[in-house]
């Protein structure tokens, strides 16, 4: 324990250096705190059999979608092991060791592939501890192993990022590299059940137990009104929901038709609402006056088939106001550019997915029914389900093969 702390003072005076960044002592100090003592001050032998495996995993990183020098690969192995090294180099090496397996483990850069992470904060302490029970090469093997996802498409991915690398193809390898690192992400939280929507393929899978259950296409934003990038819950499976038109439509794109033809409003099934939600009689709203600054009504669309977000709406707890939703536009989902929407998920199979969600509660033939100006039914989900949605160019299809979808966003 005493070397233990010696070790923590030291890395608040290495913090500050180049060798050994601020923003990676905390997770060495939290190592130090649980009882970890610094790597290469055991059996020398073992230790050296640790050190040259260590050297290969960095030396073949490229393939894990990683980068050596994120590690201190050229100051921890020009050194050839002669006996114990000195305590800088030691702190460097055990710094290395813990980072390595934490990007193995949760992958790197999501900070820049996401723009809301709404998922839990996981303790490092499971990890740091296997860290510190390492005292063979067999050991840090064995971990190392037990960090890779077991989720579907990663050997894959990672199969094509060795051929990527080999052929030298750059754009590949950078598109491989963030998905592999997506698929890290995702895995780390050790979900059993889970979403994932991919924009650049259009489509969203369902997964128990890392295996996909239930495929299906997505329409997504159009490149003007981009589907974010987020992790959050599903909440809420709402049947027969209203559609509360957004703000920007309304003003922007519903106003000027209606102010021209107010009789469009019983066409396309909308009501008009006041400032406290109680409907307002299209006949009694002098259209003529108000423009998009000072329009005080919003517009709600009743519920039945021919709502915009069908009969199936998946609300989300991200902050923006997108969720998954069923539509009255079927037809989209055969064409092959599928970025219609204002940035909203609509989803091929809402029925197969909402029987997952909320079990034994959705009644086809009632939605089938197209029941109109049905109150909306909500199912508040006990178990809220996971949900990502991630822009990963390199994916998989349903043979197994790698596809490199359009950079649609230009991301």
């Amino acid at each position: 324990m005493i070397i233990a702390v010696l070790f923590e003072t030291r890395l608040n005076v290495l913090a500050a250096s180049d060798d050994l960044q601020a923003s990676k002592s905390e997770l060495v100090k939290q190592y130090y705190k649980l009882g970890g003592m610094p790597l290469g001050l055991r059996d020398g032998r073992g230790d050296t059999a640790i050190y040259q495996l260590f050297k290969q995993l960095l030396d073949s990183c490229a393939y894990d979608g990683l980068d050596k020098d994120n590690y201190h690969y050229d100051r921890l192995f020009p050194i050839r092991l002669k006996g114990y090294p000195d305590t800088t180099w030691q702190e460097l090496y055990t710094n290395a060791i813990i980072y390595y397996c934490k990007d193995i483990y949760e992958g790197t850069g999501i900070g820049n592939i996401i723009s809301y992470n709404g998922m839990p904060e996981l303790s490092y302490d499971p990890l740091l501890r296997k860290i510190a029970e390492i005292k063979t090469r067999d050991d840090l093997e064995r971990l190392v192993s037990s960090l890779q996802p077991a989720i579907q498409p990663f050997n894959l991915l990672k199969n094509e990022l060795r051929e990527a690398i080999l052929s030298n193809n750059t754009l590949n390898i950078s598109r491989l590299k963030n998905s592999i690192n997506c698929l890290r992400w995702i895995s780390h939280f050790q979900f059993q059940k889970c979403v994932v929507v991919n924009i650049p393929s259009a489509t969203l899978n369902y997964y128990e137990k890392n295996d996909v259950v239930l495929n299906m296409k997505i329409v997504a934003g159009k490149p003007s009104t981009k589907t974010p990038r987020f992790a959050a819950y599903c909440n809420e499976v709402i049947l027969y929901p209203y559609w509360h038109v957004p703000r920007s439509i309304a003003v922007n794109e519903l106003l000027p038709v209606f102010k021209r033809r107010p009789a469009a409003l019983a066409y396309m099934n909308l009501q008009v609402l006041d400032s406290r939600g109680r409907i307002v009689a299209p006949s009694s709203v002098n259209w003529k006056q108000y423009n998009k600054y000072n329009f005080p009504y919003q517009f709600r669309q009743s519920t039945g088939c021919d709502n915009a977000l069908g009969v199936i709406k998946f609300n989300l707890t991200s902050p923006y106001s997108v969720y998954m939703h069923d539509t009255n536009l079927k037809g989209a989902f055969t064409s092959q550019n599928r970025y219609l929407s204002h940035g909203c998920i609509r989803i091929e199979k809402p029925v197969q997915l909402a029987n997952y969600l909320v079990p034994n509660k959705i009644d086809s033939a009632f939605l089938q029914a197209c029941v109109r100006n049905q109150k909306p039914v909500v199912y508040k989900l006990e178990e809220q389900m996971p949900v990502f949605v991630l822009y990963m160019i390199a994916w998989t299809d349903e043979a197994g093969g790698i596809i490199y979808y359009k950079d649609i966003y230009n991301l």
